[in-house]
């Protein structure tokens, strides 16, 4: 699956200073929501307009594991961020 996602434009976001959380805002809706380890990971990709497989290719490396491994659980998170209108489909 080589789709490309954007970041919603519903959203307001920032890392924090220290870069262990990225801390994200619905601004639609109101909600809130803090990301940290592959969650930050999967989402600072995203913001660098990497495709799906470019990012489950640089979680698998980062977390010295298998693509196959993580393949499932990614998309899972990224079915949720986009249920809950973080992310948008650019290009499948």
């Amino acid at each position: 699956m080589n789709v490309e996602f954007g970041i919603s434009p519903k959203v307001a976001w920032q890392v924090e200073q220290s870069e262990k959380y990225v801390y994200i805002q619905n601004v639609s809706n109101g909600n809130f929501y803090e990301l940290e380890e592959v969650g930050r990971e999967i989402w600072l990709g995203i913001a660098m307009n990497k495709s799906f497989l470019q990012i489950e290719e640089d979680v698998a490396r980062q977390y010295n594991t298998s693509v196959a491994e993580i393949e499932q659980d990614i998309k899972v998170f990224m079915y949720e961020m986009l249920l809950s209108d973080l992310i948008v489909i650019k290009s499948l």
